[in-house]
């Protein structure tokens, strides 16, 4: 509301003088009229020379060649334009036949522009100048300054102020532009006002008129105009413009008060500025997508090859299901890596593609069970006759360090008080409880049901088949895997265009995923896109490494209190740690709840503390793949049971305080692990006990809150007891099967945004500009400088390098006794 005030006191203030107009500054009125509406609502170069503010409203660059038949003194094109410009920058050359004096002068204008801004409010700066016949007297040198603003989707409001820099004259311009129809840019009402500083309200200059884009590719407006001071008759204007693909075609004749058309203005424009027919062959297409390197949730915009991310990948799919030019997705899976909860995500997102009536076409090599599961969205796949197919089966367990820990005298206690919470059995115990066991292969089974079912379900394969790839095979060669329907077909990448052609029926034209996006048009809608924050807790629970608890607490308090954010959705990734931690975040999002969508997203693991930053959820989403629940706590004790005379190693100390040495001892070069010099007393222990189970009467107190849940129904899926997704939908844990898309489109509906309606995500933490670890990798020739830079340590900053068990038994080191919200080493999550 500001703006538009400030918006009519300038335009008042301009209006307001006596009428002495300069000639010395272009002709807005006549000028504008080959756009067929005004500078703010048009979408393009040739509004932008008008207003500057335009080019920053252009996210494709654009051509355009412009000219009209006015063309009586020496019948040749005497009135031509070319517009180039986009992303912020734009550059004009026009030539005018100019009419003064009983004459006729041939006038060459030129202007430099440059703009910023956002999708909400652009500003723009330009600097003009002439050459040519008596320019100097009929041109000036002049600066524009710009500006457009789009606070909803249903108005546009654009402004420029010009200042002759010879002589101190000035005009200003302004246009509103208006979408009644919950802001589609099909029907756009516009209207615009000029005054130079000596006009009045009889001499400035005026229009209105209306725009319509039946179909993408087809624009029609009808404009009435007031051009010329002296002459209150307005002029109407008709526009008619044609677009297909890049290029695109616009007719504007100009008409009197007498009907009787005066010229005709004409323009070629080249670019993607505004939504066009497709010129594409339907389903012509194939787009390529070498898979190789890691799917994970962020990279870093430079120096972070190998990596691509979850939501680059859900969108590239969706752009290419949305294409009508595509017909097909053919991807190398050659070298791609994924753990199996996001490779279950992208074939979900390729379901979508395939109900669409496209087709996918994969690759693979040596494929693992996990690219298995991807190969049942395959319509016709293939493998390299020198390949092999992993299908020796499922596995979860590790390695046991009682016994190593005797040998090196470490005295080991677990504080275990809830049956299925084994994070401490790997330090504690020489093989697999009876309950982890149980629980474990229950995980198996569902995960194993899921693989099998959709191997089934997709690819035809019995059960019995299964079994025997699995318990006969193990290792099955490119032709066991097409005799046992795995595959199609054994043959190389190489192939690939004869393979599609062959299964097609004709000739494909391949295009790389970078062209697919260059395909997209500028979005015509006006003003900012609503926001859906997506706040990534990644890793083990802890204040200041994993989710980073203070950092994403204080997050998620200010996105609760942010306006242009409709909805957050907390993507959890996360074994947990240390309860304070997990509580703090489960905090912020209850702020979050209170005003507006608090949506979950489970990822490879949400367990202990990484349930307890899911319970909270408006709705939680998960997958089958997802390791959940473990609703518990646990904590142990290391100390120096002979660990002295096995290594010489000594501790000594002073203390007040009885206890005042507890958890002080011996610390392990390299590692950085301290072991506490003494056990802990029964007064001790007893207290550690009373505080682990009030820790977990907590635990269960707040789920069954989060959860509305009675408090027994918890306590009995609790127990530390850990649950595949489908398993924790029926224990009531979690609400819904779903990944990050379907979380993200469920927050949209609830925040109130139409489900075609377009978001802009924005992600948290903000992704870096660099990957230094990748780029000064300890392997690599760059080490040496990246360390003596000190662009990336070894030792707290970069502790994700250790090995999980070395991450647990660090855990332990910094919270000796202490209650922690923690799954086994093998279940912490790796990127």
């Amino acid at each position: 509301m500001k703006r538009i005030i400030i918006f009519l006191v300038l335009l008042t203030a301009a209006a307001v003088h006596a009428s002495d107009r300069s000639p010395l500054l272009l002709n807005y009125g006549q000028g504008i009229l080959n756009t067929g509406s005004t500078p703010g609502s048009y979408m393009g170069a040739i509004g932008s020379f008008w207003n500057p503010a335009g080019w920053s409203t252009m996210s494709r660059s654009e051509a355009v060649f412009s000219w009209d038949d006015r063309n009586d003194a020496r019948k040749r094109l005497d009135n031509w334009g070319v517009y180039l410009g986009g992303h912020g920058l734009g550059a004009v050359v026009r030539r005018n036949l100019v009419y003064r004096n009983d004459d006729y002068y041939a006038i060459d204008d030129y202007q430099l522009a440059m703009s910023g801004g956002s999708r909400g409010e652009g500003w723009g700066i330009a600097y003009g100048w002439s050459k040519g016949d008596s320019a100097k007297e009929l041109r000036q040198h002049y600066l524009t300054v710009g500006n457009v603003y789009r606070p909803y989707k249903y108005v546009s409001i654009g402004s420029a102020w010009t200042l002759g820099l010879r002589n101190g004259r000035s005009r200003f311009q302004g246009d509103l532009g208006l979408r009644p129809f919950a802001g589609s840019h099909k029907l756009t009402l516009f209207g615009d006002l000029a005054a130079h500083d000596k006009d009045n309200f009889k001499t400035m200059q005026w229009g209105g008129g209306v725009e319509v884009m039946p179909l993408n590719g087809v624009r029609i407006s009808a404009k009435i105009s007031k051009l010329f001071p002296d002459d209150p008759a307005p002029w109407f204007t008709l526009g008619i413009g044609l677009s297909v693909d890049e290029a695109g075609v616009h007719v504007t004749p100009n008409y009197n008060k007498k009907s009787d058309i005066q010229y005709t203005s004409y323009a070629v424009r080249i670019g993607k500025v505004e939504p066009s027919f497709s010129g594409q062959e339907k389903g012509k297409r194939v787009v390529a997508l070498g898979m190789r390197g890691t799917l994970t949730y962020q990279k870093s915009r430079w120096f972070d090859p190998g990596r691509q991310t979850l939501t680059e990948m859900l969108q590239l799919v969706e752009d290419a299901k949305n294409d009508r030019s595509v017909g097909g997705i053919a991807m190398n899976l050659s070298g791609f890596n994924a753990p199996r909860e996001l490779v279950w995500e992208l074939t979900e997102k390729l379901k979508e593609f395939r109900a669409a009536g496209k087709k996918v076409y994969m690759y693979v090599d040596r494929p693992t069970m996990t690219q298995v599961y991807l190969l049942t969205q395959a319509d016709y796949s293939w493998m390299d006759p020198l390949g092999s197919m992993d299908m020796l089966g499922w596995l979860m367990g590790g390695t046991y360090y009682k016994g190593m820990l005797e040998k090196l005298g470490i005295g080991v206690e677990e504080f275990r008080y809830f049956t299925y919470k084994s994070a401490f059995e790997r330090l504690a115990r020489e093989d697999m409880s009876k309950k982890d066991r149980e629980q474990r292969m229950s995980l198996l089974s569902d995960f194993h049901d899921e693989w099998s079912h959709a191997i089934e379900e997709n690819l035809g394969i019995s059960a019995d088949s299964i079994k025997l790839a699995m318990d006969s095979l193990g290792l099955i060669t490119a032709h066991e895997a097409e005799r046992f329907g795995f595959v199609d077909t054994v043959a190389r990448w190489t192939d690939a265009a004869d393979i599609i052609e062959s299964e097609r029926g004709s000739r494909a034209k391949f295009v790389e995923r970078g062209e697919l996006n260059e395909d997209k048009h500028s979005d015509p809608r006006w003003g900012e896109y609503p926001k859906v924050a997506v706040v990534y807790a990644l890793g083990e629970c802890a204040m200041d490494t994993g989710i980073r608890a203070r950092y994403t607490s204080r997050l998620l308090r200010r996105l609760a209190k942010d306006d242009n954010i409709q909805a957050v959705v907390l993507r959890v990734d996360s074994p947990g740690g240390d309860g304070l931690a997990s509580d703090l975040v489960a905090d912020g999002m209850r702020d979050v709840s209170k005003k507006k969508p608090m949506i979950v997203s489970q990822g490879r693991v949400a367990a202990s503390g990484g349930y307890w930053l899911s319970s909270p959820g408006d709705r939680v989403f998960t997958s089958p793949f997802t390791i959940t629940g473990s609703i518990g706590v646990i904590a142990g004790w290391l100390w120096n049971e002979r660990l002295t005379e096995k290594t010489g190693l000594t501790f000594d100390k002073v203390q007040i305080g009885k206890h005042a040495d507890l958890g002080m001892g011996i610390e392990l070069p390299f590692i950085g692990v301290e072991v506490p010099n003494r056990d802990v007393d029964d007064e001790e222990r007893a207290r550690v006990e009373k505080i682990i189970r009030g820790h977990y009467d907590d635990f269960v107190g707040r789920v069954a809150e989060d959860r509305s849940l009675p408090r027994e129904d918890v306590e009995e899926v609790a127990q530390g007891r850990v649950w595949g997704g489908r398993a924790a939908i029926e224990h009531d844990l979690v609400d819904e099967i779903g990944g990050l898309e379907q979380s993200i489109l469920y927050a949209k509906d609830k925040a109130g945004i139409r489900p075609n309606e377009k978001i802009e995500l924005v992600e948290f933490p903000k992704p870096g500009l660099i990957n230094f670890d990748r780029l000064f990798a300890p392997a690599s020739p760059l080490a040496a400088v990246g360390l003596k830079l000190g662009l990336f340590g070894r030792g707290e900053d970069n502790v994700d390098e250790f090995p999980h068990e070395l991450k647990v038994i660090k855990l332990y080191s910094e919270h000796p006794g202490q209650p922690l919200l923690l799954l086994p080493p093998e279940d912490m999550i790796e990127d």
